[in-house]
């Protein structure tokens, strides 16, 4: 077990270094009251391994980074009351867990977890900042990505999951302006976006494999985007928009079985627009408000449409 803190005021440029080699580790950091200039550094090889970081109260320019090999690893960081936080994770093994927490009087955060192997979990938390960033790469199997937003703040979101199993879940509520980007290559992937009282939200899902399923669902926003790209079999589409302004939501399908669904409730100068590319499609669109525009294109057999404004 390794543990470091730093709490004097008065020392700056602080760095605290953790390396871990061999079974069972524990490592423990923590930089707290307005220093300037903290950076940890954590690194594990081995298996069984923990790593926890904290920085806290008017800490500037704060950076975590942990670095682990091996397997059963968990990695947590907290950032909260800092100027310009940002965390980094890179797991490489089996069974990982990177939980990064920001916030409160934050400046920027920026929240990267990349993880490589099998029953791996991303979680991102991020409040009450100016500029919001995540990034979270994984591959393997069983993977699962949750990252929540929230604040008068800008934001963007990217995840990219190669692997099989996976699911991605992304809720931003009450930021300025926001742009997501959720990425999935393998099997029974699904895929959730969900922002709500956004001035202007833009997210993207996009999904190559089988059995995928994607919802894009986005209420109270004056400018709204969703785009839902499914190749592959089995896919489902879906978009819900409700009480926007200028809105659209388009859903391209290619391959078999797809289905799409697009509703926009209360829009004003809303697009809906459904391309499938293949067999035994589905597709939907209802729409109500006023100045709306509907596009549908299908282009295969077992076609069934319908289409209301």
């Amino acid at each position: 077990m390794a543990a470091a803190n730093q709490t004097d005021p008065t020392i700056h440029n602080n760095l605290i270094v953790q390396t871990q080699i061999g079974n069972f580790n524990d490592s423990v950091a923590s930089q707290t009251t307005t220093t300037h200039n903290s950076v940890t550094i954590q690194s594990q090889i081995g298996d069984a391994n923990i790593s926890k970081s904290l920085q806290l109260e008017g800490t500037s320019q704060s950076s975590i980074f942990s670095y682990q090999i091996g397997s059963s690893n968990i990695a947590q960081f907290t950032q909260y009351q800092t100027i310009a936080s940002s965390a980094l994770i890179n797991q490489t093994g089996s069974m990982n867990t990177g939980t990064v927490v920001q916030g409160s009087l934050v400046t920027t955060s920026s929240a990267l977890i990349k993880q490589t192997g099998t029953l791996n979990v991303a979680r991102i938390e991020q409040a009450f900042t100016s500029t919001l960033s995540s990034l979270v790469n994984q591959t393997g199997s069983l993977n699962h990505v949750d990252v929540y937003q929230t604040g008068d703040t800008v934001s963007s979101v990217s995840s990219n999951q190669i692997g099989s199993m996976n699911q991605g879940e992304i809720a931003l509520l009450d930021v300025k302006a926001s742009s997501t980007l959720l990425n999935q290559i393998g099997s029974k992937n699904m895929a959730f976006v969900s922002k709500g009282y956004v001035t202007t939200a833009n997210s993207l899902v996009s999904q190559a494999g089988s059995l995928n399923w994607a919802n894009v669902y986005q209420w109270a926003v004056s400018e709204n985007n969703a785009l839902i790209n499914q190749a592959g079999s089995e896919n489902r589409g879906d978009t819900r928009q409700l009480f926007t302004t200028t809105s659209s939501a388009l859903v391209n399908q290619v391959g078999s079985m797809n289905e799409a669904k697009i509703a926009q409730t209360n829009a004003t100068l809303s697009l809906a627009s459904t391309t499938q590319l293949g067999s035994n499609n589905m597709h939907g669109t209802t729409q109500t408000g006023t100045g709306q525009v509907a596009i549908v294109v299908q282009a295969g057999n077992g076609n069934i449409g319908t289409l209301t404004q």
